[in-house]
């Protein structure tokens, strides 16, 4: 025999739980000590991950320099050796950087670091090619290239 919805809700303590009031409800202490666990959860993951980073490495250093020295150098595709100069904006000590535009026929130069090989064994190279303007109107393939030392 079937029961209604309206005798299930009539019936007193000895009858099945009555809908809404009661269901889904969670201990406030209990909650509360589950939102802590997962707090503790993600500071250890973040304390994990902060520990396994190897920080920046030498190279990606010297690529950082080279972006920079490129921005400023390069105008419209062209690199203009009179605008070289060692960036103040790079978070590394300036003595360390040496920077050099080379073409066939000439090389521009600045830095205290030599940027021209043999390269020191501890230095870090980056290296790009531009088009290199020579003079007015003149233009030759060249490279551009960034040595930073430890």
């Amino acid at each position: 025999m079937s029961r209604s919805s309206a005798e299930c809700r009539s019936r007193g303590p000895g009858g099945p739980p009555k809908p809404g009031r009661d269901r889904g409800q969670t201990e406030p202490i209990a909650a509360l000590v589950a939102l802590l666990a997962v707090g503790v959860g993600l500071a250890v993951y973040a304390g994990v991950i902060a520990d396994a980073d190897p920080g920046t490495d030498r190279r990606a250093t010297a690529d950082i320099v080279l972006d920079r020295v490129h921005d400023r150098v390069v105008v419209a595709g062209v690199a203009h050796p009179d605008r070289l100069a060692v960036p103040a904006d790079s978070g590394i000590d300036r003595g360390r950087i040496g920077i050099v535009i080379e073409t066939a026929e000439r090389r521009w130069h600045v830095g205290e670091r030599p940027a021209t090989r043999p390269y020191p064994p501890d230095a870090d190279v980056a290296r790009r090619s531009v088009s290199v303007r020579s003079a007015p109107g003149q233009q030759r393939r060249g490279e551009l290239r960034v040595v930073v030392g430890r």
